[in-house]
């Protein structure tokens, strides 16, 4: 998740947009992915922690090694470049995690 720069223009966001969603075509170990806009709603306008980031990137992948691939694609390193000509220093979020199988109900 990240915001952008005071100034960026619609156009811009729309390249940024466009670039994430160009990413599962040129990195085949992306399995899945979603792509968000805030809807700008006043709870996460006013939220004591915060504005909500304006965009938000989710992707799956099989495996930590397959994201590690991801992370070292060239097509990847190549949108991260364009990326921090816009972001706002400070505003993205990030995390790796596993999707844990829910324990199971003891009888």
């Amino acid at each position: 998740m990240f915001s952008f720069k005071e100034g960026t223009s619609p156009k811009e966001i729309s390249k940024i947009q466009q670039g994430l969603l160009d990413l599962p075509k040129r990195i085949p170990t992306i399995q899945s992915y979603e792509l968000g806009r805030d809807l700008i709603l006043p709870g996460g306008q006013n939220h004591p922690a915060g504005k909500n980031r304006v965009l938000s990137w989710t992707a799956c992948f099989d495996s930590v090694q397959d994201y590690q691939i991801y992370e070292e694609h060239e097509a990847h390193k190549a949108f991260l470049a364009k990326l921090k000509d816009v972001v706002l220093p400070g505003s993205r979020a990030a995390i790796q995690y596993q999707i844990q199988d829910p324990p199971s109900e003891v009888q």
